[in-house]
């Protein structure tokens, strides 16, 4: 995370109050520096995929991750031998954060995955990747995207990739 890291985020939630109006300006200055960067980024996209980073990508704040899945072959829906892997690919399963809408996350072209796992205070049943707080998508290299996610408990993941798509499905309402 360059923008919004847990640092920031623990002084925001601070009992000083010098700390919470240093660490609101910074966070501020955060949003408005990523903000910059993400429209430059935007122009390599598709209209569809723009409009998941502009606008959808914000409603996944307190969502829900409810799978994480890495390996060569995901475009399949049965595992079958393959002459020659299509490339390795990480698929994220989370829910916006009201719970209206499960988005279908896929990265291909992977160049890399960076994970830093925390067992914050707070993190629920002893889970590092639940719930979903902050993400930010940056350049990395000329050709390549970085998407960092900011979990609940401190742990972030990231995943470099050339090609990226989304889906979401809206989920019927438990009573």
């Amino acid at each position: 995370m360059q923008y919004f890291t847990w640092k920031l985020m623990s002084e925001i939630n601070s009992s000083d109050p010098e700390v919470v109006a240093k660490a609101q300006r910074t966070w501020d200055r955060n949003v408005a520096g990523y903000e910059k960067q993400l429209e430059l980024l935007l122009e390599h996209f598709s209209e569809h995929q723009q409009r998941f980073w502009r606008d959808h990508a914000y409603h996944l704040h307190d969502g829900t991750v409810f799978q994480i899945t890495l390996g060569d072959a995901l475009e399949t829906d049965v595992p079958v031998v393959l002459s020659r892997s299509p490339g390795s690919g990480v698929a994220i399963d989370v829910t916006d954060g009201t719970g209206a809408w499960l988005y279908e996350l896929k990265y291909a072209g992977i160049e890399a995955i960076d994970a830093r796992l925390r067992g914050a205070a707070g993190s629920f049943d002893g889970t590092l990747l639940e719930r979903w707080l902050y993400s930010e998508l940056t350049g990395e290299g000329p050709v390549a995207y970085r998407h960092s996610i900011l979990f609940s408990t401190g742990s972030e993941l990231s995943v470099v990739f050339k090609r990226f798509s989304h889906s979401r499905k809206k989920l019927a309402r438990s009573r």
